[in-house]
C-alpha cells in the first residue's frame, strides 16, 4: 500500500507497510543492563587547539544588524573578524557560534574579552557572549545590554573589566542545544544524537517500561572537533521490544522520555511502516508533525535536508543546527529512527557534482550531525551505507560525491 499526498515543507512524503509484531514485551526474567560508568571530564590542555565563541543578538527591534562589521578580541593583537560566510549573522534574538583559528595564541596571552564595530552606521546590540577553548566554557556573560556603533551612546569598542569569568550557564535556550536525534534501528541497542553548547557530562537514561527498569545506558563529554555532537549508545536491548530514553545533563537539563522501540531479529519477516521525505526549505515544516502523529517505524531524509548550499564549515553547522532546530522536525527526530543521505543543496550547492570545492567539508558536517550506522566505507568515502530492519535492507546512495567523476551518479 501507498499513500502519498502534498504537504508544505516537503517535496514528497510517502508511507508504505511492509508486518509487525505485535509482541513487544521482554521475555520473562529480562533483567537491564548495569549502568555505564562516568569516564570522568577530559583534561583541558593548556596549549590552545579549539576556540569556541557563541554570541547571541538582542531581541528588541533595533538589536540585530546586517552591516555592521564585528570583530571578536581576546588581547591588542588577537581578533578575529565574525562572519559565518553564507549565513545572516546578528539575526534578531539569534545565536550564533564561530570556531575560531587560534594560531600563535598562548593562555597566556588572553588580556581580555571584548568586541570591536569597524561599521557602526548600523548599530547592533549584543545580549549574550561564551567562549570555550578546548571545550572548556572559559567565560559567559549574558545581559550585555549595550549598542556598539558609531552613533551617540554607542560604543566602537567595549571589553568586560572582569576578563575570563563565568556568570550565566549558556547563552543557547539549553545546554542541550540540539537533539536527542535518533539513529538506525537496532534490534539490540540503539543509537542517540545530541549537541551541546561546550564539552559537557551527558547521560543517556533508559526505561523498560514491561519490567519499571531504569538504568544508565552510556556518558558522555562532547568535544569541540565534532561541533559538541556525540552519539550516545545503549546496549543490550531485546529485539522488537518498547523502551523509552532521556538525556540529562550536568547542572539539570533533561530531555525526554522519548519512546523508542528496537528492530526485530536480523531476518525476521515483519510489517512495518517506513516514511521518507525530501527537499525540507522553510521555516515552518508542518508536514513532520502529520508524520510523526502517523508513528512510522523509520523515517528516511532523502536529500536536501537543508539549503545551505554552501562548504564553508561554520556555515554548513549553522544550517544543520537550524534544521535540527526546526519545531515538529525536532519533535519526529527524537521520536523515530531516522537514516539520511544528501543531495544538492546540503551537499555544496545547486546542482553541483563530485569536482565541488569543499565536499570533504561537507561530508564531514553531515557525518557530524546524522547519526548514520556508517559513512561510506574505510576505503571509500561518502553517505552511502546499509541499514536493516528485519529481514528489510535499506541501501542509502551518495549521488553527489562522485556524480560526474565517471560520466555517472555514484562512482566506481
Amino acid at each position: 500500500m501507498l499513500r502519498t499526498g502534498p504537504l508544505l515543507g516537503l517535496a514528497a512524503v510517502c508511507i508504505f507497510g511492509c508486518s509487525k509484531d505485535q509482541d513487544d514485551t521482554g521475555p520473562p526474567g529480562w533483567e537491564a543492563p548495569t549502568d555505564a560508568v562516568d569516564p570522568g571530564p577530559p583534561s583541558f590542555d593548556e596549549e590552545i587547539q579549539h576556540i569556541g565563541l557563541s554570541l547571541r543578538t538582542g531581541s528588541g527591534a533595533t538589536d540585530a544588524t546586517s552591516n555592521n562589521s564585528i570583530s571578536f578580541c581576546l588581547s591588542e593583537a588577537n581578533c578575529w573578524p565574525l562572519d559565518l560566510l553564507d549565513v545572516e549573522d546578528f539575526r534578531k534574538g539569534g545565536v550564533d557560534h564561530y570556531t575560531l583559528d587560534p594560531s600563535g595564541l598562548a593562555r597566556s596571552d588572553i588580556s581580555f574579552v571584548g568586541l570591536l564595530s569597524e561599521d557602526g552606521s548600523d548599530a547592533f546590540r549584543p545580549d549574550c557572549m561564551q567562549v570555550s577553548i578546548n571545550g572548556e566554557m572559559v567565560y559567559c556573560q549574558d545581559d550585555l545590554d549595550f549598542l556598539m556603533g558609531n552613533g551617540d551612546g554607542e560604543l566602537e569598542a567595549w571589553w568586560d573589566p572582569d576578563g575570563l569569568h563565568r556568570s550565566c550557564r549558556s547563552c543557547w535556550d539549553d545546554a542541550l542545544t540540539h537533539g536527542p536525534v535518533q539513529g538506525a534501528p537496532r534490534h539490540d541497542g540503539a543509537d542517540i544524537w545530541i549537541r551541546t553548547d561546550v564539552t559537557r557530562s551527558v547521560r543517556l537514561e533508559l526505561e523498560h517500561p514491561q519490567s519499571e527498569s531504569k538504568w544508565i545506558a552510556d556518558w558522555s563529554y562532547p568535544g569541540p572537533d565534532a561541533d559538541f555532537s556525540q552519539v550516545l549508545q545503549a546496549q543490550g536491548l531485546e529485539p522488537n521490544t518498547d523502551y523509552s530514553y532521556s538525556i540529562h545533563l550536568e547542572g539539570g537539563e533533561t530531555a525526554g522520555p522519548f519512546g523508542l522501540k528496537t528492530a526485530p531479529s536480523p531476518g525476521d519477516s515483519g510489517q512495518f511502516d517506513v516514511a521518507f521525505g525530501s527537499c525540507s526549505k522553510f521555516d515552518l515544516q508542518p508536514a513532520f508533525k502529520a508524520i510523526r502523529d502517523s508513528h512510522p517505524d523509520l523515517f528516511l531524509f532523502l536529500g536536501d535536508n537543508h539549503y545551505g548550499n554552501t562548504s564553508d564549515r561554520d556555515s554548513l553547522r549553522w544550517f544543520y543546527q537550524w534544521a535540527h532546530g526546526r519545531e515538529f522536525r525536532k519533535e519526529l527526530l527524537a521520536a523515530i529512527p531516522i537514516l539520511a543521505t544528501w543531495d544538492a543543496h546540503d551537499y555544496t550547492g545547486n546542482n553541483t557534482d563530485g569536482l565541488a570545492d569543499g565536499k570533504e567539508i561537507a561530508l564531514q558536517a553531515f557525518e557530524d550531525y546524522w547519526p548514520n550506522p556508517s559513512a561510506g566505507t574505510a576505503d571509500t568515502p561518502g553517505t552511502f551505507f546499509t541499514a536493516p530492519l528485519g529481514d528489510i535492507d535499506f541501501f542509502l546512495l551518495d549521488v553527489r560525491y562522485y556524480r560526474g567523476l565517471d560520466g555517472g551518479m555514484l562512482g566506481e
